[in-house]
């Protein structure tokens, strides 16, 4: 998988390298960051690195000091093995062995029907009739298994991308409802009668 390779020229950072994740990747001051670079000329929430469809593409977050790469202040562009990626006073580079995981780019259309989908369940945005299995954080859609995109990696680990914005999907979990009794069932069952005929041998 990608890496990014720090230049730290003596200056004392948490991290030399960071392997990048499928998707988006957060760097800046804080913890709440993917990757951490505790330095003051790091802003609180700097850029983003994202890994998707066999590239890396970095995006500006409006920070203070800026984002470089190859010495030209970006706002969002391609991150290309050799080249020179600049946060603050901080530099890095990416990894020329990366690997090539290419997810094929779907067209999704919706359909329009009057279909609705089994009772207790969300309807999928591309099959109503269907039950939604899979839910996207990120543009708040749910789809049914049909209509995600799976990714399997050499590992084993198989990862639900949405089919619109490739952000990883979380599972939709069903809870069955307990069927409420009527009056007249919870007296016969308190008094220990039932509706059911019972024979008696004599």
């Amino acid at each position: 998988m990608p890496r990014l390779i720090l230049k730290t020229d003596g200056d004392q950072i948490d991290v030399e390298s960071f392997d990048l994740k499928l998707g988006v990747n957060t760097l800046g001051r804080t913890v709440e960051n993917d990757l951490r670079m505790n330095h003051p000329t790091v802003s609180m929430f700097h850029c983003e690195i994202v890994w998707m469809n066999d590239a890396v593409e970095v995006r500006d977050r409006d920070s203070t000091n800026g984002t470089f790469i190859d010495g030209e202040r970006i706002k969002e562009a391609r991150l290309e093995p050799g080249h020179l990626l600049r946060v603050g006073d901080l530099e890095m580079f990416l990894d020329t062995d990366t690997a090539s995981i290419s997810v094929p780019n779907l067209k999704v259309e919706a359909v329009v029907s009057t279909e609705t989908p089994p009772p207790g369940t969300l309807p999928c945005l591309n099959h109503p009739g269907a039950a939604a299995l899979h839910h996207c954080p990120e543009c708040q859609k749910d789809f049914c298994g049909s209509c995600v995109r799976t990714l399997k990696l050499l590992q084993g680990h198989i990862h639900l991308l949405c089919p619109l914005c490739s952000t990883h999907c979380k599972p939709i979990v069903y809870t069955k409802k307990r069927k409420r009794r009527s009056l007249v069932e919870v007296v016969q069952n308190a008094l220990g009668f039932s509706d059911k005929a019972t024979t008696r041998k004599i």
